[in-house]
């Protein structure tokens, strides 16, 4: 299928199967930056309700530089990845004293701010300016990647005849809805597996229909740590440390970690995207160590925090509180519960 063909097709299918979603309602580019920094490695239902959060709380980029830190920390917890938040921060504060303001619609000068790459830049750009830019994300690369015959889509090769495919599909409609539709296409009919091909507008050109090219899986295993979490208390507060600057967990309050000897009975897992934590509850014996400050539960939302820290939350007040450094579990279920890892969106 030719560019004009395929343009054509999918404005005609997005006019029709759109998603309706808050930021498509009315084109704003601080909205358009902002939920495109938020859904990073984050799925659009859960990327969603911080959107809202986050719009409500800062109604324009003016207001998101001129808040403090730890309250755009504080509103993002729970979405992990916190390093986007900071370059959030940093980014609304770059457009603010660089930009007078007004998010850049030249994609170089949007890849210059903090957190910015390629396709950030790219959906900025062609979604919040309609400016031609392609924004190819794994959706999108799935999509062209059939429609073209392309066997390793993620290959250097593969990707550069990808972009070259969608600079000449934006030449002949709307950047921004194009964008969206291929976005649209991939979420709900192009899909990894069992594409819906009857459904797609762009099947009669694709060189795979109903042969869709997928690639494998990679043999291996997740790897897996066994930490143990130490639980100060006192009262009904707990003791979380102050925010590290690196790491896996950086930039939350949480209980000090160490390393621990595998169990099979963990008190809980957490999945991150790239291996597995098990994690069992030890009652502190001595008073804690180094920077932190005593949290109670009702204040918890006021500190960027993680899922985890919320389950040690959880966990402390189902179990007594103890004088011994013992292990200490509630009744459990017979099977470890588990807290999702973060996943690109839809």
């Amino acid at each position: 299928m030719d560019p004009v063909r395929a343009a054509a097709a999918l404005e005609a299918w997005y006019a029709q199967h759109a998603r309706d979603l808050p930021w498509r309602r009315h084109v704003d580019a601080y909205h358009t930056l902002l939920v495109e920094f938020l859904l990073q490695q984050t799925r659009i239902e859960t990327g969603l309700p911080y959107y809202e959060r986050f719009v409500q709380r800062f109604p324009t980029i003016g207001a998101l530089a001129a808040a403090p830190e730890s309250d755009v920390l504080a509103l993002w917890s729970g979405l992990g990845y916190y390093r986007r938040a900071r370059n959030l921060h940093r980014t609304a504060k770059e457009i603010v004293t660089r930009h007078a303001g007004r998010v850049p619609d030249d994609p170089a000068l949007l890849d210059a701010l903090p957190g910015i790459g390629p396709y950030t830049a790219g959906a900025i750009a062609s979604i919040a300016y309609d400016r031609p830019v392609p924004c190819v994300d794994g959706n999108q690369a799935r999509v062209l990647g059939r429609l073209l015959g392309i066997h390793d889509p993620d290959s250097k090769r593969g990707r550069t005849r990808i972009d070259a495919w969608a600079r000449r599909l934006l030449a002949h409609g709307s950047p921004r809805r194009l964008n969206q539709a291929l976005m649209d296409l991939g979420s709900s009919v192009c899909v990894p597996r069992q594409p819906r091909c009857a459904e797609c507008p762009l099947a009669p050109g694709c060189r795979s229909r109903d042969r869709p090219l997928t690639r494998r899986a990679k043999a291996g295993t997740t790897p897996v740590e066994d930490w143990d979490v130490v639980v100060h208390r006192r009262g009904d507060r707990i003791w979380l440390r102050a925010p590290a600057t690196s790491g896996l967990m950086a930039d939350t309050w949480m209980p000090p970690l160490r390393r621990s000897r595998a169990t099979k009975a963990p008190d809980f897992v957490h999945d991150f995207s790239h291996k597995r934590w098990r994690l069992r509850m030890v009652q502190a014996k001595a008073p804690p160590r180094g920077v932190g400050r005593w949290v109670a539960a009702a204040d918890l939302a006021k500190l960027p925090h993680g899922r985890l820290t919320r389950r040690v939350f959880e966990w402390a007040g189902r179990v007594p509180a103890t004088r011994r450094g013992d292990v200490a579990r509630p009744p459990r279920s017979p099977r470890a519960s588990r807290a999702r890892p973060s996943r690109a969106r839809a």
